[in-house]
């Protein structure tokens, strides 16, 4: 079971270490950039601009922490300084991820789900993301995660892993951020080889740092990709998103 002290955790951070002040600060700021980016792109272009998969688990992760409102403010071993400022931090990510949802809702849900009706097709979407978080509570539950670290180290993975997918998926660059590819870049690198080590010793292995690599490899071919995809245009890119649902035939009908 994997574990880490609480106590070394906030212990570390109350010290001021440079390192994982230093990762924390790449980290949250790449994830910002991250979704503030697509949001924004999604918006413009009329189409969700983050993975489907990403966003339902981010928001599981994100969702359940600001639902633990006592366990942070409450008079226990986690309420902390650390865990208080997260908290906010994860009431402004929560609101990213909802307006990510309302884009993929309105924008792409008949392309993701082109064989069921509206309602059926929001009621499947809306099961999943349910779905999502009872594998999150089994997930914390599982690796004994009091402060939700190991949660937000499991982001670190999703929010890099179904790029690619979307990407190539989609065919297109429509709706698809720059700014936050290359974030991806940054965020989960810097969380994983500077912030974790630091406040979980545990964790300061060979394999946290080949993790953290392969984030970076997948992000540096998901950005070298994107260079070589078309930037539709609004009026004439089909409105496709992560492929997940069908296969689609080699002519595209244009929506």
């Amino acid at each position: 079971m994997m574990q880490y002290s609480v106590d070394q955790v906030f212990g570390t951070l109350d010290n001021l270490d440079p390192r994982a002040f230093i990762g924390l600060a790449l980290a949250s700021t790449g994830y910002y950039v991250q979704y503030v980016s697509s949001v924004r792109k999604g918006f413009r272009d009329r189409i969700h601009g983050t993975p489907v998969a990403c966003n339902m688990w981010n928001f599981a992760d994100d969702f359940i922490y600001l639902c633990l409102f006592a366990r942070w403010f409450g008079r226990n071993p986690y309420s902390h300084w650390f865990t208080i400022a997260l908290w906010f931090g994860m009431a402004i990510w929560v609101s990213l991820e909802l307006m990510t949802h309302y884009q993929t809702i309105k924008y792409s849900l008949a392309e993701l789900i082109p064989t069921l009706g509206r309602g059926p097709a929001v009621a499947l979407y809306l099961g999943a993301q349910l779905a999502m978080f009872v594998l999150m509570i089994f997930f914390i539950n599982l690796v004994d995660d009091p402060i939700l670290l190991l949660a937000i180290v499991s982001t670190q993975f999703t929010s890099v892993a179904f790029a690619i997918p979307m990407l190539l998926g989609r065919g297109h660059r429509r709706g698809i951020s720059t700014a936050a590819a290359r974030a991806m870049l940054v965020a989960p690198a810097a969380f994983l080889t500077l912030f974790l080590p630091a406040v979980a010793p545990q964790f300061d292995t060979a394999i946290t740092y080949l993790a953290a690599a392969a984030c970076f490899v997948t992000a540096l071919a998901y950005n070298l990709l994107l260079r070589r995809y078309p930037v539709e245009s609004r009026a004439t890119a089909p409105l496709t998103a992560d492929p997940v649902v069908v296969a689609r035939p080699a002519a595209r009908k244009e929506i």
